[in-house]
């Protein structure tokens, strides 16, 4: 079974969506994952739709957290460049959005901690690139596939994070 530590917010703010939807394909895929949500806290109430047996698929992955992760577990962060300094297990991969169109040092060097860092547009994987990042790619939150109904990153997203599991191992 692939395992996988999440960290990420889970609120009612976009980034709060994003991982809900990404928490969800993890579920979907049975991914065993431990949940360490950003700021402590889950407060999902803004998503009144969710499967129940979801809900507590995330309850448990936050309340069993420390029982699951190991450092050799590879950790999948979503969240904003700054801040993503801080490391769970030996292994991180970075979700991030970038809107600005030169990276300075420090977010270079932000870069470069982690293990991988998938943008969410090819414009900024193209400056970090440019900048000298060689650990980055993108995945833009909808995308359009030849010969396929248009998905969502979120699909395409877990199953890139699988791809960098299985190279780790």
């Amino acid at each position: 079974m692939q395992e996988l530590i999440v960290r990420a917010p889970l609120n009612s703010l976009s980034f709060g969506n994003v991982s809900i939807n990404i928490l969800r394909e993890i579920y979907k895929k049975g991914i065993n994952a431990a949940l360490f949500p950003i700021g402590d806290s889950i407060n999902i109430d803004a998503f009144d739709r969710l499967d129940e047996d979801f809900k507590k698929w995330i309850s448990s992955c936050f309340n069993n957290r420390f029982n699951l992760s190991k450092k050799d577990i590879p950790t999948l962060t979503q969240w904003h460049l700054n801040g993503s300094e801080y490391r769970i297990s030996s292994t991180q991969f970075l979700y991030t959005f970038y809107e600005v169109d030169q990276p300075t040092q420090t977010e270079k060097s932000l870069v470069d901690l982690q293990d991988k860092v998938i943008f969410s547009s090819k414009h900024a994987e193209d400056q970090f690139k440019f900048a000298g990042c060689k650990n980055v790619t993108s995945a833009p939150l909808k995308l359009g596939l030849r010969n396929m109904a248009t998905t969502t990153i979120i699909n395409y997203l877990v199953v890139l994070i699988i791809h960098f599991l299985n190279q780790s191992k």
